[in-house]
């Protein structure tokens, strides 16, 4: 059995990304670092004034951070916002299928995202997140997640997979199964028009 996971808003209760930013910018203040500061600062106020979109934002704080020390910290913050009720569905998956593998599957930077593993209480097989490469960025969301997935299982399907958006109805229709975790009543309304199998919906108790 193959699982496949997103991480905002589905195992995490939150959206990463833009605590990132923050936790960058903190950090630049509390160890005295005026440039990492001034260049955070202006991509995000360039980014709130629609300056740069989503995309290019993404891609110049992610070439900006390449410093592990900090990708682990802000990693190891996230873990108060893992969500109990996906941990607990994991939990249930693992003990009625000890073969399963989980694969984390995920929009947000591989700067943080490759640290999280280790923190984890389940093991994860594979991790996909957008990365830079020859300094073009790759977003991992939408289609790229069934690509993503086709690279390493080409012969294979998920079986599950647990998301909380529409943005990923390519993987929604990939696989056999999805699980909605919280999702909005516009993401319920396009999964039952796109007639995908879902499974049941995980709410937060």
């Amino acid at each position: 059995m193959i699982v496949v996971i997103d991480l905002d808003k589905t195992l995490l209760t939150v959206d990463s990304y833009p605590k990132w930013a923050f936790f960058l910018l903190r950090r630049a203040i509390a160890t005295i670092d005026p440039r990492t500061f001034i260049l955070v600062f202006s991509y995000t106020t360039l980014r709130a004034l629609r300056v740069y979109d989503h995309l290019t934002y993404k891609k110049k704080l992610m070439m900006l951070n390449n410093r592990d020390d900090l990708n682990q910290e802000f990693a190891k913050s996230l873990a108060p916002f893992f969500r109990k009720t996906v941990l607990d569905y994991i939990k249930n998956i693992k003990n009625d299928h000890t073969n399963a593998k989980f694969i984390l599957s995920t929009a947000a930077p591989i700067n943080y995202i490759e640290h999280l593993p280790a923190i984890l209480p389940f093991k994860v097989e594979h991790l996909f997140a957008s990365k830079i490469e020859n300094k073009v960025l790759v977003e991992n969301s939408g289609q790229a997640k069934v690509d993503s997935f086709q690279k390493v299982y080409p012969n294979s399907k998920c079986d599950i997979f647990m998301t909380d958006h529409s943005d990923d109805l390519p993987m929604m229709k990939f696989s056999d199964k999805v699980v909605l975790v919280g999702p909005s009543q516009s993401t319920i309304d396009m999964v039952k028009n796109r007639g995908i199998n879902v499974e049941f919906t995980l709410k937060d108790n």
